[in-house]
């Protein structure tokens, strides 16, 4: 697999990374939140239900694999037992590519996702680490949102703004939520001469050979 993509909340994999995981099928999805708290006047037991029906159908057409983790919404805390699950969905997705959320988003849960990714990254990759699966290294982790790396998604652009669409609920109390994407990534794209784009950190640095690699 190519992309592994851990999101905070249900939504938000679609929102950072939607173009990404549409143009890598195949690829995963990490939720690790239930994201109960995200309805201004639903109870929370629906708003669970309704929002895990809607992160499946966007994962369906994103043509990506879902995990679930079941986390408390807005009371997400950098726990070993949090850590070692995302460890747990890298050994068993075995992803060249993790993007999750940059630390300095607004939100805590997105902050402590960054953290709990950067830990989980780590314990993957250790052969005596008490997770289950064989040992996985992560080539590359891509922070979303800030950053000079920008990933034409000119062409699945429509898929995306589909996938944030299955998010009813949040339409529902954001309103223009997949209207305020389009046009962040329509900002991101005329940066850098394309229609639209997403935009990444890398957390590491990359190492190249030779400067050709930069050319293209």
């Amino acid at each position: 697999m190519t992309l592994m993509v851990v999101g905070a909340h249900p939504d938000d994999a679609e929102i950072m990374a939607g173009g990404a995981l549409a143009k890598s099928p195949g690829s995963a999805i990490v939720i690790v939140t239930k994201g109960e708290l995200g309805s201004a006047h639903k109870p929370r037991d629906v708003l669970v239900e309704e929002r895990k029906r809607e992160a499946e159908e966007a994962a369906k057409i994103l043509k990506a694999k879902l995990m679930m983790l079941g986390f408390e919404d807005s009371k997400l805390e950098n726990s070993w037992e949090a850590a070692l699950r995302i460890a747990y969905a890298i050994r068993l997705f075995r992803p060249k590519i993790v993007i999750t959320h940059h630390p300095r988003e607004y939100h805590p849960d997105h902050v402590t996702t960054y953290w709990l990714v950067r830990k989980a990254v780590h314990i993957a990759g250790l052969p005596n680490a008490e997770v289950e699966g064989k040992p996985h290294t992560v080539k590359n982790v891509l922070l979303a949102g800030i950053g000079n790396i920008y990933l034409d998604i000119s062409d699945v652009m429509d898929v995306k703004l589909e996938a944030i669409r299955r998010h009813k609920s949040q339409i529902e109390w954001l309103r223009d939520i997949a209207s305020n994407v389009e046009v962040q990534n329509r900002f991101w794209g005329a940066k850098v001469g394309v229609r639209y784009a997403e935009r990444f950190s890398l957390l590491r640095p990359m190492v190249i050979k030779e400067l050709e690699l930069l050319s293209h």
